[in-house]
């Protein structure tokens, strides 16, 4: 059977920048990395897909972060920015649509909160 440009997502992982593993929630202004792993269909094997034109967009109702993405010597692509300073929900999102490859469309949720206060005086 002939297959050229079929793709899929075998990762996504994002994580305050220099951690390993997703919090629970992000704090306003904090920066974060995200990471998706595409892979490619080649002569029957999957190899990591080369993007040099795929996007990840930081979005609450409309995008707060739009960042282009870098593939990293792993094969991983990835993307770091910092987190607006307008808490709530928001979702990580790629979409990639290109001619001659199979759509890409990934949502994942995580909320960002407002820093700590310091506690007052009584």
């Amino acid at each position: 059977m002939w297959e050229h440009g079929v793709l899929h997502v075998d990762g996504i992982q994002h994580s305050k920048l220099g951690e390993g593993s997703a919090p629970e929630f992000y704090t306003i202004r904090e920066m974060v990395q995200f990471y998706i792993d595409v892979k490619e269909k080649v002569n029957g094997e999957w190899v990591p897909y080369q993007a040099t034109d795929m996007q990840v967009e930081f979005v609450r109702i409309d995008p707060f972060v739009r960042a282009n993405m870098q593939v990293s010597k792993g094969g991983l692509i990835s993307a770091k920015f910092k987190i607006p300073d307008v808490y709530g929900v928001y979702q990580f999102k790629v979409n990639y649509h290109r001619l001659g490859l199979t759509l890409i469309a990934t949502s994942t949720s995580t909320s960002s909160v407002s820093p700590p206060t310091a506690p007052q005086p009584i």
